[in-house]
């Protein structure tokens, strides 16, 4: 049983999804991991820190766009330097029966490729986008309450009183 999980496993890693995903994925790392180096520096303040999460989600709202199709071709290049084939598993289609009021025209038939893109790549993708979109709107409630504390200039013209 273990060979044949073991050849399983070995089978996958040698298929053009995997590659792809493995693009994808050092994409997102590659840029998360920029934004958390310099968020734990120590000379990292509050707007450094807003300004570091709209770069990652600008860079995510352009990779959403553009990323499927430049790490499409990414991914290719690594296939053919690998000698795996550059194409999608087709998968079967499941059939079922249709109800009589059911309208039969609106059948989703997708390329593996659309499908991989719309449910791989388009979900992860959104779910980075609104995980900052949630930290940028928290950082900016965060900023508008104590932002007379995040300008030093601003802070020592102020008098007692206003303190």
């Amino acid at each position: 049983m273990s060979k044949s999980e073991a050849k399983s496993l070995a089978n996958s890693l040698e298929s053009f999804e995997f590659l792809l995903g493995i693009v994808i994925w050092y994409d997102i790392l590659f840029c998360i991991n920029m934004v958390s180096k310099n968020l734990q520096s120590e000379s990292m303040s509050i707007d450094s820190t807003i300004e570091q999460i709209g770069g990652a989600l600008a860079f995510f709202e352009g990779y959403r766009k553009n990323g499927f199709a430049a790490s499409m071709n990414i991914a290719k290049e690594l296939a053919f330097d690998m000698d795996v084939e550059p194409t999608f598993p087709v998968k079967r289609r499941v059939l079922r029966k249709k109800l009589y009021d059911e309208n039969t025209d609106d059948e989703d038939v997708r390329s593996p490729e659309e499908a991989f893109e719309y449910d791989y790549f388009n979900i992860m993708t959104n779910m980075a986008i609104v995980s900052l979109r949630n930290r940028f709107k928290e950082l900016k409630r965060f900023e508008s309450i104590f932002e007379f504390l995040l300008d030093s200039k601003r802070l020592q013209s102020l008098y007692e009183s206003e303190l």
